[in-house]
């Protein structure tokens, strides 16, 4: 899922990072999926945020407000 600034094209700007929420990804693979997210783009930032585990707040933000991807 897309959240954070990008996904309100009037807050998005060029110190913009992009967050990335995902679930599902295994213990073993969690480090290895944020290392390829992150190498995506080299303009910005990308960080990606494991749904399974993140803070119930943020979770909540972001099952509410975030885009499917």
């Amino acid at each position: 899922m897309l959240f954070g600034s990008l996904r309100d094209e009037t807050l998005f700007t060029w110190w913009s990072d992009i967050d990335l929420a995902a679930w599902g990804i295994s213990e073993q693979q969690i480090y290895k999926a944020i290392a390829q997210v992150a190498g995506l783009s080299p303009d910005f930032k990308i960080d990606l945020v494991d749904l399974d585990v993140c803070r119930p707040g943020l979770k909540t933000v972001i099952e509410r407000d975030g885009v499917e991807l």
